[in-house]
């Protein structure tokens, strides 16, 4: 068997310069894209380790509850929470954007539920101070109220027994 022999005809060229280029630029993009993605997952705002504790509910007036942030590790944006209001374990309000001064609605027995948050400085933040109503509240039922973030990481839970 005879060796092959490598026969090189003038004129070819490999790829050429315009397709080179593209390839080159097509390849620098899907790069930066892989690296942008695996960089954005390393950064996460630091959501999951908030502390919130509430002061004991107290009664405000007919079937009205409300109950203060006592404390809380650094004051946090109300955007990054939703809140939830549970009727002896059911579903009844939310989940919904934690928003200052608007009436989270739900459907409690009467229909008319509903929650309020009260910002204290006026920060648009949670903080120490500002307090929730939970308004037309049914006697004696037992109600949960449910902070989390938007991730779905739950922060605090607080029980109102009318």
């Amino acid at each position: 068997m005879e060796p092959r022999k490598l026969v090189l005809h003038r004129g070819e060229e490999g790829v050429s310069p315009v397709i080179a280029t593209i390839l080159m630029v097509a390849i620098t993009v899907v790069l930066a894209a892989v690296l942008y993605v695996m960089v954005s997952n390393l950064i996460v705002p630091p959501t999951e380790n908030i502390i919130v504790t509430f002061g004991p509910p107290e009664a405000v007036g007919e079937g009205d509850w409300t109950y203060r942030v006592l404390s809380i590790n650094g004051p946090r944006d109300f955007a990054i929470f939703r809140v939830s209001v549970l009727e002896d374990g059911v579903t009844v309000l939310g989940p919904a954007d934690l928003v200052e001064g608007a009436p989270i609605p739900g459907m409690g027995s009467s229909g008319d539920l509903h929650l309020n948050l009260s910002d204290l400085d006026g920060s648009g933040r949670l903080s120490g101070g500002d307090t929730f109503t939970l308004g037309n509240a049914d006697s004696g039922t037992i109600y949960t109220v449910v902070l989390f973030t938007k991730a779905g990481g739950e922060v605090t839970r607080t029980r109102i027994t009318t």
